[in-house]
């Protein structure tokens, strides 16, 4: 993460899941070692189609930032800025949406500022 606080929305748990969600955020630290060694290993659309990421339960969007920025980087840094990414969030029905697409957007570092990026 890049050292600041992060925005906490408020998504379908309210506010309180993101601001208490720090177990959950420590837990997805230890993966990212296994994140970037896939992003080495993952094979690239060569047809001209966007790389797909999925951002499975994403709730308020504060516990992707890290990981989506790690992903959209090592696409770029393996295909340039010739192959778009799209990035496909999804939660539960009642989830706040409004909440996860603040987030993403009202982060000044969010992958989502990048070119050729699709959330």
């Amino acid at each position: 993460m890049s050292g600041r606080s992060p925005d906490f929305a408020e998504g379908a748990m309210g506010s309180d899941y993101a601001r208490h969600s720090q177990v959950q955020r420590d837990a997805g630290s230890n993966g990212m070692p296994y994140l970037h060694r896939a992003l080495e290993q993952v094979i690239l659309p060569q047809d001209g189609s966007p790389f797909r990421a999925a951002d499975l339960g994403a709730a308020a969007g504060t516990n992707s930032m890290e990981p989506l920025r790690a992903v959209v980087q090592g696409v770029r840094e393996r295909a340039g800025y010739e192959l778009p990414v799209a990035v496909v969030h999804t939660d539960i029905a009642a989830n706040d949406f409004n909440a996860l697409f603040s987030t993403i957007h009202g982060s000044p570092d969010s992958y989502a500022h990048r070119p050729g990026v699709h959330a």
